[in-house]
C-alpha cells in the first residue's frame, strides 16, 4: 500500500527533497556530512549533493568543509 502524498509535496519537486530539507532543518545544531544526510534520509548521495547545492545557492543553508567532507 502506498503512502499518501505529503501535504507539502506540491511545493517541492520530490519526497527526497522534502526529506533532505526536513533533516537539515530539524537538526540545525548538527554539522551533517552529505553521506550522513543520505543515510538518514535513505536518499542517494548524488541526490543529496544536488539538493544541498540548490539550498546553498539559494542561501538557505551554510556549508563548510572539514577535510574532504562537505558539512
Amino acid at each position: 500500500m502506498k503512502d499518501g502524498a505529503p501535504a507539502l509535496l506540491p511545493l517541492l519537486r520530490s519526497r527526497a527533497q522534502g526529506d533532505i530539507i526536513a533533516w537539515i532543518m530539524l537538526h540545525p545544531e548538527d554539522e551533517s556530512s552529505l553521506t550522513e544526510i543520505a543515510r538518514a534520509t535513505n536518499t542517494s548521495g548524488a541526490t543529496v549533493m544536488r539538493e544541498v547545492d540548490r539550498l546553498a545557492d539559494a542561501g538557505l543553508i551554510r556549508e563548510s568543509r572539514r577535510g574532504n567532507q562537505r558539512l
